[in-house]
């Protein structure tokens, strides 16, 4: 969006976020240092004779994509990714957004070969729920069994970093 632009260009935020960082990641090693985020996007079939594709924000628009459907296939996904400084990623989630389910519903399926390479033994997940804000409960499975896990083998790592 818009403000968001104007806030990332921001000299006194990139200057702030620099002494965040390196007051509070000083004498921390590079495997603890991590970072989540993530990213949404909408895939859309507007034009049927034109197969899928995934719609883009158009420049000078405020108003973030939705997942609101204009009648046809149209679903909002989001990419929840995780990564510390030492170069390590956790495992993928993408929330995908069901008008139909009820506000704390949430489903989960684990998906192999979904993973950060191409091996069949790495995986990934997919999630459901209401909107693609998710709710309480998918954020509990996601502290549990993505966040958590993902900082523990960090921590296994020390040892061996160089």
């Amino acid at each position: 969006t818009h403000a968001r632009i104007v806030a990332e260009g921001d000299p006194r935020n990139a200057l702030s976020m620099h002494a965040l960082v390196v007051a509070f990641c000083k004498y921390l090693q590079s495997c603890m240092i991590g970072n989540f985020d993530a990213t949404q996007f909408v895939v859309s079939q507007e034009c049927p004779d034109q197969g899928f594709y995934i719609k883009q924000e158009r420049a000078g628009n405020d108003n973030p994509l939705t997942g609101e459907s204009s009648g046809g296939l149209d679903f909002a996904i989001k990419y929840y990714h995780l990564n510390n400084a030492a170069g390590f990623t956790g495992i993928p989630v993408f929330n995908i957004a069901d008008a139909a389910m009820d506000d704390s519903a949430f489903d989960v399926g684990k998906i192999s070969g979904m993973g950060t390479n191409r091996e069949q033994t790495n995986f990934g997940f997919v999630c459901f729920t209401k909107t693609r804000a998710c709710n309480a409960a998918f954020y509990r499975w996601f502290a549990q069994e993505v966040i958590v896990p993902f900082f523990e083998q960090s921590r296994e790592s020390i040892d061996t970093e160089v």
